[in-house]
């Protein structure tokens, strides 16, 4: 999925300065990867948690586009239920670096922008958003 969102921003947004997180970052940044012919100018984040998508909103004169995805895999279907236990959640948090992403839709609407590429494949998802210029300019 990666690899064909990166040829989508490489045919349609070239030039662009791309908001995303690793691994994507350097996905798009070591054309030796073979995810992109050229290195693309990004603007890196941690992950797209509510916390990071708003920080970079507030930068949003430094980035273009932005390549969001799942960071974490969520099963259809959680064994046990697991998931929801608060202690669970808890320790994820603390020990393993666990945070939720937020979806595309909403990650777009706290950007101002508009998702020009969306695929989801078994749990996972990647989007690509093209910030609103526009709406720049009626500052």
């Amino acid at each position: 999925m990666h690899a064909e969102a990166s040829r989508f921003l490489a045919m349609r947004d070239s030039g662009a300065r791309v908001l995303t997180a690793w691994p994507a970052s350097d996905e798009l940044t070591r054309p030796w990867l073979g995810y992109v012919a050229q290195p693309v100018r990004v603007l890196r984040i941690e992950d797209f948690s509510a916390s990071q998508i708003d920080i970079a909103a507030q930068a949003r004169d430094h980035f273009d586009v932005a390549l969001v995805f799942s960071t974490k895999y969520r099963p259809l279907h959680p064994l046990f239920g697991i998931e929801n236990w608060d202690a669970w959640q808890h320790i994820k948090e603390k020990f393993f670096g666990y945070h939720r992403d937020l979806p595309a839709e909403e990650i777009a609407q706290r950007l101002g922008g508009t998702i020009t590429y969306h695929k989801e494949d078994n749990g996972q998802w990647i989007a690509a958003i093209a910030v609103d210029r526009q709406q720049d300019a009626k500052r």
